[in-house]
């Protein structure tokens, strides 16, 4: 993982309900921390021995728990046009069993008594990216034993509000990014969720750059040491992007710059980055500089 993946991140703090109080938990240059709480170790280990919670500690810890878990990029946002809005059951407009607003801002029906929840976590096949289709909300069997999704601790750290969900999705991209560069072993089986999320950021900003939010878009996810590419066909778009493109280009918000899309970083220093781009027409790519 590049040692400053969170470059051009801007700080986040969330404020959270903890010990009576509202305390804050703030995240910087890729790392959370609980600055209320400055003997975390100590006060985790008295609160685990008398069976109570910290909520801010709790918080940085379920962090660390879930730095590479590649549902967090199937529950964050994939851009601007993506608007996801994660609250606790019974916040939802429409009452109690409303379900959560849908990826074009429109509530989805509420389940039948009984039958499921709503939720983003499900992952679909494959097949639809390869046909060009972005993920949809599905729907998925309520847990045993009355649990839900709001009971995960990762579901909780995405409600916190502010952008931390957005910072951890940059460290889960940035981790599985360095994972697929090495030959890391566990990368092997996690292809389909690496091209789904890689698709849903890639088309998404192709779409917007284009001002088309109908175009074909397919994304192929191709080695980090290739050449990356996109052409217009009859069918539509096709970019083939390396899964880094998330962490480098993405995430820092550099995907489309002065109506070119970016397709890499060609050098980059604290003192400026070269980014290979290119035009709506699809001709040339062009090196564009820009100075930190």
């Amino acid at each position: 993982m590049t040692p400053a993946w969170w470059r051009g991140l801007a700080p986040v703090q969330v404020e959270v309900e903890c010990s009576g109080t509202t305390h804050q938990v703030l995240w910087a240059d890729g790392v959370v921390r609980a600055p209320n709480h400055p003997e975390a170790e100590v006060e985790r280990t008295l609160a685990t021995l008398a069976g109570e919670r910290i909520a801010c500690i709790e918080l940085t810890d379920i962090w660390a728990r879930h730095r590479a878990d590649l549902r967090v990029l199937a529950l964050t946002s994939r851009g601007p046009a993506d608007l996801i809005t994660l609250r606790p059951p019974g916040q939802f407009p429409g009452g109690p069993r409303a379900g959560p607003p849908g990826r074009a801002g429109r509530p989805v029906p509420s389940p039948p008594a009984g039958a499921a929840t709503w939720s983003r976590v499900s992952m679909l096949s494959t097949a639809a990216y390869a046909t060009g289709r972005g993920p949809q909300i599905g729907a998925r069997q309520r847990p045993p034993m009355g649990g839900g999704p709001f009971d995960d601790p990762l579901i909780r750290l995405l409600t916190t509000g502010g952008r931390l969900g957005d910072r951890l999705a940059a460290q889960v991209a940035a981790i599985w990014a360095e994972r697929l560069a090495t030959g890391d072993p566990s990368a092997g089986g996690k292809y389909p969720a690496l091209s789904a999320a890689l698709y849903g950021r890639a088309s998404a900003a192709v779409r917007a750059w284009l001002g088309d939010p109908r175009i074909d878009v397919a994304v192929e996810m191709i080695p980090a040491t290739e050449r990356p590419s996109i052409s217009r066909g009859e069918s539509g778009i096709t970019a083939a992007l390396p899964f880094a493109w998330i962490s480098e280009v993405w995430t820092p918000g550099l995907a489309v710059l002065l109506g070119r899309f970016t397709l890499r970083t060609l050098e980059s220093d604290h003192r400026h980055l070269v980014l290979e781009t290119v035009g709506s027409g699809l001709g040339p790519t062009r090196a564009l500089t820009i100075g930190l």
